[in-house]
């Protein structure tokens, strides 16, 4: 029990980052929080105890009240079929499985619970609209990739699944990535250039804890009808150093430190040996995954970070090109500011891991 404890302490500390906690403490008398008995001591313990009305997933048998109008649905095992049993039970009333429709949310600008009142009618929309997927190998500064994107209007990737979302999927016991992506769309498909943003060390994480295969990530891409751009990037020392830097921590690339921050940032880091191999192997089953979507049928492009930035031109033609857009004969292509010189502990640290793996290993190939 006490490392049941533990494990949901460090559940909901990682769902801070969302404003979970505070969101659950704003719900007041007319809503319901199904969730577990761990989850709810420590979501008392923090808001100093919630105003709602909570149930536990063993003692659903009396009805709801009436004057229930939303009813959240917080707890480990089979989540989505209890929010889905509930809707077909509650049809007038708000049902919400967190794991799925508040982790859908996340990307909202304050946290609130999210309201699909709105969306109703966007299910043909989301079926015919092909939404884009960046995914990049972490530390690939693919932040850049995606404001070319923005600049050019080919598309606006937002990172809806980070590491919270990986934490909360490791707690939970049946995640459905198509459930999840279902909810995404709704809430935020209000465009035709709607896109993602995902690194490949939290799209692994996903396949593995949703138990997905190689083979059922390609169906699910070709089901959701994604057309994916793939950036990797050649230095991969340097990518494992900012891979380790923002492990963590909500942002995930030199290019989201404010500008301001990134000189002093981290100024006296250091990274372990053993952590850098772990993501150098991250990186590497990134590259994979990105191998196996270029050898699939699955409508995709695959480009390293420097083959961007040798010719940014080329490489947004060929965008055009997957996503069934005119060529830009002149496209804004922002100067690269490599995050070495406007964040110098990157560097730093790149370079003192290079000699260290050299030193440790005898490898003198990176």
């Amino acid at each position: 029990m006490p490392q049941q404890n533990n494990t949901v302490k460090l559940l909901i500390n990682t769902l801070r980052m969302w404003g979970w906690p505070f969101i659950f403490s704003r719900l007041d008398a007319s809503a319901v929080l199904i969730c577990d008995k761990d989850i709810l001591a420590e979501l008392n313990a923090i808001s100093g105890g919630l105003k709602c009305q909570t149930r536990s997933p063993d003692n659903l048998s009396e009805p709801l009240a009436s004057t229930t109008q939303i009813v959240v649905v917080f707890v480990q095992n089979n989540e989505l079929a209890l929010t889905r049993e509930l809707r077909n039970q509650y049809p007038n009333k708000a049902i919400l499985s967190a794991a799925h429709d508040l982790a859908a949310n996340a990307g909202a600008e304050k946290p609130v619970l999210p309201d699909f009142s709105s969306h109703t009618n966007k299910d043909e929309q989301a079926r015919s609209a092909k939404p884009t997927l960046v995914l990049a190998t972490p530390g690939a500064d693919s932040p850049y990739l995606a404001g070319l994107l923005r600049d050019n209007n080919l598309a606006d990737p937002v990172e809806y699944m980070g590491r919270p979302l990986v934490d909360l999927t490791q707690w939970h016991d049946r995640f459905s990535l198509a459930a999840f992506t279902s909810s995404l769309r709704k809430l935020h498909d209000v465009k035709p250039e709607f896109g993602m943003l995902m690194r490949t060390d939290v799209c692994v994480a996903l396949m593995n804890n949703a138990r997905l295969t190689e083979k059922s990530f390609l169906r699910y891409l070709r089901t959701a009808g994604f057309n994916v751009i793939c950036l990797s990037r050649e230095d991969r020392i340097t990518q494992c150093a900012q891979a380790q830097l923002f492990h963590g921590r909500k942002i995930r690339s030199a290019w989201d430190i404010p500008a301001g921050q990134r000189e002093k940032f981290l100024e006296k880091a250091w990274l372990t040996v053993t952590e850098s191999i772990e993501n150098l192997h991250n990186i590497a089953r990134g590259e994979h995954l990105i191998k196996l979507i270029s050898g699939s049928d699955i409508p995709s492009i695959a480009f390293s970070l420097e083959q961007l930035l040798a010719d940014p031109k080329a490489s947004l033609q060929n965008i055009c090109s997957l996503l069934g857009e005119q060529t830009i004969d002149s496209p804004k292509v922002t100067p690269y500011k490599a995050p070495v010189n406007e964040v110098p502990i990157v560097g730093k640290l790149a370079a003192t891991l290079k000699r260290e793996l050299i030193d440790r290993t005898g490898l003198h190939t990176f």
